[in-house]
């Protein structure tokens, strides 16, 4: 609250609490009339139950097998929530699946597969779903209780509803059922009777997904509580009872259909190995209210060996979409591959400490059929309104019908296609212990689907995207390896994973007067453009003297100073450049280690990313945003007291601060290592348990999420860029678990 009425100052205010004020806050005297509400520790659990049960059946006889699965798992929520009237407005998750799989030999070269599959789950969460999260985040611990003296929901004049105990609580819920279902059939026949290595199969099948949504909606009084210390507790009701009822619901369905027939020949001649394979395919997939999806394709691949040491692989696909017009809808796609098992050599033979070494290489083309607007080669219709667009005569006033025409149509659109080339190489040493790969690898990626930018709004009508963006990309993927035995009860291993990725806009239709600086081209896709900070304004006289910086509000001392980048005096958008890395890191990495000692086993796995930035804004950074709170890192603003040493800008209560916008500043690099995932397990096998009809007991504790290493702290690295932090937060979870095989 200081920092607050530092604020107030700041904007040309006078001071809202007094020192009065700030001492009975301070000493929590009267925590009704002057609260401290933390609100993750009042509505934050600290442990949530997770259950999770699969059974697994296998078996059969020479000409029938089966296998069959079903499981179960139960995921509560991280909220304290109360259980309402009619309904709790918990978060959960609760979900169960059947798997079955049957194969039977018809005959000696007839076969038929059935796979049957379902699954059901149930969802549920308050009304404001994630949004809760923004509350909290938002809301200062100072402005309210979150409940009265009586019991009630507390609120103010200026935050009626933004309680977040009073949101989570009594604004309703909302509850999604799915119901899933998928199916296949199978006939396979082997004609190698007739042609040697000749078979058929063809397979036809059948996914189905219904859901059903509801909202349910109600709105509970808040009151404000008025009546001073001392005095018989008054209250002034805030809100209108809105008793409980169906806010809205609806239901979504999605089909799919597929068929399959292909045609495969393998030989083995000496040393030659060679195997053909035809695919063809068709498929439609519809939604509740859409026109179907429908797609085809023919695949051919050739796979040649020779001596287990060459091998090349030829492919190519015909793919149809109906997304284009007659002319434009099939594209043809190949790809060649090839590799060397050097291993395999007369002149590795010697080499005893190499017990695999194998080179290859690919290069091939793929397509891609997704379009912004479903059937862009249409034109589209026009639309129709009766108010709000055309006005005529000298004055404004009822506004007349309109028409809006669509956009023009795109005839021409076609595959966005990708040319990819890889080069690898694969080797083993010292009796398999240490394995080493390494990938090196291209794709340019030509006629992407994209707006075309440079058109001038002066055409007066819209344009459909056009096959008109390129973006390149290469890297580097290697994985290292160890594993030891040592003895008979002994075993341990260590393998570590690292890849970097890079890319880069090759053309983008951009505005002809766009500044260099600010153009795509040549820069990394999800790169941010920004602010220079060149620091903190020292005084009135330094303000004078800089370029005007037409940014947000008027800056006062202890604002942020921005470099003029094109030099012309004043600051603005054309004074963004590059700042920080791509959102898209551009390293990922990860390492697992583990040991097993007869029954006992420990494994765990660290994963984390490096070269990339986040944007921290509004509750996760600003300072009173939106009439919120303020962090940490707000104690080290400027004041003309702190001007040396000041590590935050000087603090302001409205929105239009200029210090509030994409910057050098709020720009953070985000690499961070997380201890994804820590199992310790006990398989036990024993006459004892046979005789109960167990071949095996497998006993083990699983934990993930369980530590992380990063630099943000206000908010989960994984949590997406620019977020407000109204997003369900990553859990750490610890499981106990039974396996039992009989």
């Amino acid at each position: 609250m200081v920092l607050y009425n530092e604020a107030l100052v700041n904007d040309g205010g006078e001071p809202l609490y007094s020192q009065e004020d700030l001492m009975h806050y301070k000493n929590q005297d009267d925590p009704y009339r002057y609260p401290n509400t933390d609100w993750y520790d009042l509505m934050m659990k600290e442990v949530t139950p997770q259950v999770n049960v699969s059974a697994n059946i296998r078996g059969g006889s020479k000409t029938v097998r089966y296998f069959i699965s079903g499981s179960y798992m139960y995921q509560d929520g991280q909220l304290k929530t109360s259980q309402g009237r009619i309904y709790n407005p918990k978060f959960s998750y609760e979900r169960y699946t059947f798997r079955s799989n049957v194969d039977i030999m018809v005959t000696k070269h007839f076969t038929i597969s059935l796979d049957l599959g379902g699954g059901i789950t149930d969802r549920t969460q308050p009304s404001d779903g994630s949004d809760i999260f923004a509350y909290m985040n938002r809301i200062p611990s100072w402005i309210m209780p979150a409940t009265n003296p009586d019991g009630s929901y507390a609120g103010t004049t200026d935050f009626p509803s933004e309680n977040p105990y009073y949101r989570l609580n009594t604004r309703g819920n909302y509850r999604v059922k799915n119901n899933t279902i998928t199916s296949s059939i199978k006939l396979e026949y082997d004609f190698s009777s007739v042609i040697k290595g000749l078979s058929a199969s063809v397979r036809a099948a059948y996914d189905s997904n219904f859901g059903n949504q509801k909202t349910w909606t109600e709105t509970v009084p808040t009151y404000q509580l008025l009546s001073p210390a001392g005095k018989e507790d008054k209250y002034e009701q805030l809100l209108e009872r809105k008793f409980f009822g169906t806010g809205s619901g609806s239901t979504s369905s999605t089909r799919k259909i597929y068929g399959e027939a292909s045609l495969k020949w393998k030989r083995t001649f000496k040393d030659h190995s060679i195997s053909v394979l035809g695919i063809a395919n068709l498929s439609e997939y519809r939604t509740t209210t859409s026109t179907p999806y429908n797609s085809i394709s023919y695949i051919a691949r050739i796979n040649y060996a020779y001596k287990q040491k060459y091998f090349l692989e030829a492919n190519g696909a015909y793919r149809g979409s109906e997304n284009f017009a007659p002319g434009h809808r099939f594209g043809f796609f190949p790809s060649v591959s090839a590799g060397w098992n050097v291993h395999n050599e007369k002149f590795m033979k010697d080499v005893k400490f190499i017990n695999n070494l194998k080179l290859r290489a690919s290069f091939g083309v793929t397509g891609n059929d997704y379009a912004n607007t479903r059937f862009i080669y249409k034109e589209g219709k026009w639309k129709t309104g009766t108010s709000g667009y055309a006005y005529f005569g000298d004055e404004l006033g009822s506004s007349y019908g309109y028409s809006t025409e669509p956009v023009i149509a795109n005839p021409g659109a076609t595959w966005e296609t990708a040319y990819q080339t890889n080069i690898g190489l694969d080797v083993t040493f010292f009796k398999k212990r240490i394995n080493f790969t390494v990938d090196r690898f291209f794709e340019k990626r030509t006629g992407i689907l994209m707006s075309p930018n440079s058109t001038p709004s002066l055409l007066g009508i819209g344009v459909s995207d056009m096959n008109i963006g390129k973006v390149n990309k290469d890297g580097w993927e290697f994985e290292l390896g160890y594993r030891q035995n040592v003895g008979k009860n002994w075993s341990y291993y260590a393998k570590g994973n690292f890849s970097f990725v890079k890319n880069e806009i090759i053309f983008k239709d951009e505005p002809e007067d766009t500044p260099e600086w600010l153009k795509a081209e040549g820069h990394a896709l999800g790169q941010y453009w920004g602010y220079v900070v060149e620091g903190f304004f020292r005084d009135q006289e330094e303000i004078n003297n800089s370029p005007a910086q037409n940014v947000g509000g008027a800056p006062i001392p202890g604002d942020f100073k921005y470099k003029d980048i094109d030099g012309n005096g004043i600051i603005n958008e054309d004074d963004k450049v590059i700042i920080g890395y791509p959102k898209i890191p551009r390293i990922t990495y990860g390492v697992s280690l583990g040991f097993a000692y007869k029954g006992f086993s420990f494994d765990a796995h660290f994963q984390g990313s490096a070269q990339s930035s986040v944007f921290l804004s509004n509750y996760l950074m600003y300072e009173f945003y939106n009439r919120g709170k303020v962090l940490d890192i707000h104690k080290g603003r400027w004041t003309p007291e702190t001007a040396e040493t000041a590590t935050y800008p000087a603090l302001h209560i409205g929105a239009t601060s200029q210090n509030h916008v994409r910057n050098t500043f709020y720009q953070k690099d985000n690499p961070y290592l997380r201890l994804k995932s820590v199992e310790i397990a006990y398989t036990l096998e024993s006459k004892g348990l046979k005789k109960v009809g167990l071949q095996s007991l497998r006993t083990y504790i699983n934990g993930v999420n369980l530590m992380t290493w990063d630099k943000l702290k206000v908010v989960d690295p994984e949590t997406p860029t620019g977020s407000t932090g109204a997003v369900y937060p990553q859990t750490m979870g610890v499981s106990l678990g039974f396996n039992f095989t009989f």
